[in-house]
């Protein structure tokens, strides 16, 4: 039995990640999860600094049981999760990228390539990050699932660019499905669901759908389109095994981490762009569905517990 202590900070992209490995340790051995959500306000932080750098001065903690392994995700954890590393005197491990002050402290970390960190001893890389989504051969030809992101401080949000690729791919065949995120503009939102209405197709606002739907449009359909500016959801898709295109959008910084990450897919053939497919360019057919969250998981048992 593997005892793993999750470390979360409630938002749900990070958590996707931590559990993402925990369901990839638990297709391997035996796993009994405890989740501690830590507070991400400055006062918490700073009783956490003390606790990690002067633990003699502080009782933080104290009541947390012991764990075999301590994976977190997100800047807020690694304090705690340095902490009870260090008390419990087992491996502490983090995807993302920690600061640069906190980095040689964690036992290992699982950073995406599009981060371009540096290499260290401690330091995977990984294709994106580690996602709880598998592909589970489920898949209806003929089926597809757009997702619409929204404002974020890495792109220039064209509304009318978007939904005139919108409507090209609504016009093509196939059974679509549509959905937004907290991001998106209202007034996206609104053209898209009338949209939709002129081409016969379902759209889901976000906050209207349950835990667990979006993972069960993955499995469904065989096609998905994008907006690039969520990666989470990117990857997502590639580890369900679903086909996946991306609208074209405009990075602020075309050297950024986003726009590095939008290219090296399309180079390597994970995605196909709106102007592929608009000249009939298919998808890559020879490339493995993507599973970072088992290679994660793997790494992990072959340093530490190799008998699982």
């Amino acid at each position: 039995m593997l005892h793993v202590l999750a470390v979360v900070d409630g938002r749900p992209g990070h958590g996707k990640q931590t559990l993402g490995i925990v369901a990839a340790l638990r297709r391997r051995c035996e796993v009994e999860l405890t989740s501690l959500k830590v507070e991400c306000d400055a006062v918490s932080q700073l009783k956490d600094l003390v606790a990690l750098f002067l633990p003699r001065l502080s009782r933080r903690w104290q009541s947390i049981p012991g764990a075999d392994l301590i994976l977190c995700t997100g800047g807020k954890t690694h304090l705690t999760a340095l902490t009870l590393g260090r008390r419990f005197a087992v491996p502490v491990c983090t995807c993302m990228t920690p600061g640069h002050g906190f980095r040689h402290l964690f036992s290992l970390c699982f950073i995406p390539v599009h981060d371009r960190v540096p290499p260290a001893e401690n330091i995977i890389s990984t294709l994106g990050a580690p996602v709880s989504c598998v592909d589970r051969g489920r898949h209806e030809e003929g089926k597809g699932l757009i997702c619409i992101g929204g404002l974020n401080p890495w792109l220039e949000w064209d509304e009318a660019q978007l939904l005139s690729q919108l409507g090209e791919v609504l016009k093509g065949e196939g059974h679509w499905v549509v959905t937004n995120s907290p991001r998106t503009p209202e007034s996206t939102s609104e053209a898209v669901v009338r949209l939709c209405g002129k081409y016969g197709v379902q759209f889901f606002y976000w906050k209207e759908t349950e835990q667990g739907w979006i993972e069960r449009q993955y499995d469904l359909a065989s096609e998905v389109w994008l907006t690039s500016d969520s990666i989470s959801m990117l990857y997502e898709a590639l580890s369900s095994g679903c086909r996946v295109n991306i609208f074209s959008i405009r990075w602020k910084d075309p050297q950024g981490k986003h726009a590095y990450n939008e290219k090296m897919l399309k180079e390597s053939g994970y995605v196909r762009t709106f102007a592929d497919w608009c000249k009939g360019e298919p998808h890559s057919a020879d490339l493995a569905v993507l599973n970072e969250a088992q290679r994660c998981a793997d790494i992990i048992l072959e340093k530490w517990w190799p008998e699982n």
